[in-house]
């Protein structure tokens, strides 16, 4: 499940904050970044949902209740109410909640002021061993942070392969047919892998720029043009499928592909009973 999905869920229930949507998720994001303690702390909304946040053991290091958001500080000279937190106040660990109205959100997110103190203060928590103590009901259903770093790294690694092999079949379009029929010859039938995050497919630019030389710009399921143009290049727009999946240890391969509009190619791994080639 994606973080993101727990904030879809909550907010559906908020309607006063749902015109802010963006905002929380710029606000989660900047609670991930700066915290300390990711290997200890949890995200999710609690039982009611009546609070979405960030809980460190036992204690909230950012919450979103109502109509503004608490985060935990080390200070209280910044420009927003704060209040002590309530075993703080007690132990003296010069722990705080800033409280930011709705109408603040925008300007917590641009304050690097207010970030700086708040990971100030996820550094604090995990010294202080009256706060040691996990909420394993609050727990339960709860997202690991660890797990949404891998979950970004892994989005951030996609974008990086898919980027430039993108790079790589446009190079090779630039190339001659008979150029590419050359290095095709010469290369492995079977694609390299590499793990980044997860294991990837390290495909061949020139099968892709072949088939897509060989398609004409026409789908070679339901035989239309390319519904629209490419801006990179101006050549009609169709994503290559391997008929075999290199999953499935398929080749990668001119002969193991196909030219398809995104429908078709749809088409083709959702609906595969009524897909023929």
């Amino acid at each position: 499940m994606k973080w993101e999905s727990f904030v879809d869920e909550w907010i559906n229930r908020k309607r006063t904050v749902k015109p802010f949507y963006n905002e929380i998720i710029t606000i989660f994001n900047l609670a991930f970044e700066n915290i300390t303690i990711p290997e200890l702390t949890h995200f999710g909304y609690s039982s009611n949902m009546s609070t979405i946040g960030l809980m460190f053991q036992s204690i909230y290091a950012i919450s979103i209740s109502g109509n503004s958001f608490a985060i935990i500080v080390d200070t209280k000279d910044l420009d927003y109410r704060t209040t002590n937190i309530g075993i703080s106040s007690t132990k003296k660990l010069n722990l705080y909640w800033a409280i930011i109205e709705i109408k603040d959100f925008q300007k917590a997110i641009n304050d690097k002021k207010l970030w700086k103190h708040y990971k100030i203060a996820t550094q604090i928590l995990p010294t202080q061993s009256i706060l040691i103590g996990t909420r394993h009901d609050w727990l339960e259903g709860k997202m690991q942070l660890t797990q949404i770093y891998s979950q970004k790294n892994e989005n951030f690694n996609q974008n990086l392969e898919a980027g430039e092999f993108e790079k790589q079949v446009s190079n090779s379009l630039k190339n001659s047919h008979t150029k590419r029929l050359k290095r095709l010859q010469a290369s492995d039938k079977k694609p390299k892998t590499k793990k980044v995050t997860i294991k990837v497919y390290i495909r061949n630019p020139d099968v892709v720029a072949e088939v897509l030389y060989r398609a004409k710009e026409i789908c070679q399921h339901c035989k239309k043009p390319a519904p629209f143009k490419r801006d990179t290049n101006g050549l009609g727009y169709l994503e290559v499928h391997h008929i075999e999946p290199l999953s499935e240890n398929g080749d990668d391969t001119v002969e193991n592909s196909i030219a398809l509009c995104a429908n078709c190619h749809r088409h083709a791994h959702y609906g595969e009973k009524s897909f023929k080639i």
